[in-house]
């Protein structure tokens, strides 16, 4: 059967943190296609919902990002033209065990918090620890690990969509070795490192990554 577009979905990013009443979301990504698994490239539209003291949309359908909040009716209204990571990096999130990192990335961290001044903000969810280096500008990372080298994160219901919507607002989003928009899946489970947010950044990561 054909279909007009596929919608890629992680229905409940962050459920883990559920249970302490934290930060936990939704995110999607849209194709005018039937074609999965597909490139992230080939995403016309993306977003993610954050459910927190307000329930908000974060979108973006190739024309920049915008952002939406629920009002008392129960409506999504935009609050948010064409958000943009701010030019100076505040913040940073970094996910997985720091004793388990690969040194590459050990060195990048303490790179930006002894040499940046950057400060950790790391909640659990990736909608949550996206949306805060969007808002104060940074970087967010789950890296390649020494026993788990591919990763933890699923490259097409959340490292494709928040990718698409990173590069969108100015940022980018990568592997290590190449942008995640690009890959091509080998299969809808598959697992990748994810370094995501400022652009200078992660261009930084990668550089690193090399030695």
């Amino acid at each position: 059967a054909s279909a007009d577009y596929t919608v890629t979905l992680d229905p409940l990013d962050g459920s883990s943190n559920i249970k302490t009443n934290n930060l936990f979301g939704t995110i999607a990504g849209i194709y005018d296609s039937d074609k999965v698994p597909n490139a992230g490239k080939n995403q016309v539209a993306a977003l993610y919902t954050l459910y927190g003291p307000m329930s908000t949309v974060m979108i973006s359908i190739g024309d920049g990002v915008h952002e939406f909040a629920m009002n008392s009716k129960g409506q999504y209204v935009r609050i948010t033209e064409n958000v943009r990571f701010p030019e100076k990096p505040k913040v940073y999130g970094a996910g997985g065990d720091p004793r388990k990192w690969i040194p590459q990335f050990e060195k990048f961290v303490d790179w930006m918090v002894n040499d940046q001044g950057l400060k950790l903000r790391y909640g659990g969810s990736f909608v949550g620890d996206f949306n805060q280096i969007l808002k104060h500008g940074g970087f967010f990372g789950y890296p390649a690990l020494k026993e788990k080298p591919q990763g933890k994160l699923r490259l097409i219901v959340e490292g494709n969509p928040m990718s698409f919507i990173a590069e969108q607002a100015g940022g980018a989003g990568s592997t290590g070795t190449q942008k995640i928009l690009d890959l091509q899946p080998e299969n809808v489970d598959q697992r990748i490192p994810i370094y995501i947010g400022d652009k200078n950044l992660v261009e930084k990561l990668e550089e690193m990554l090399k030695q």
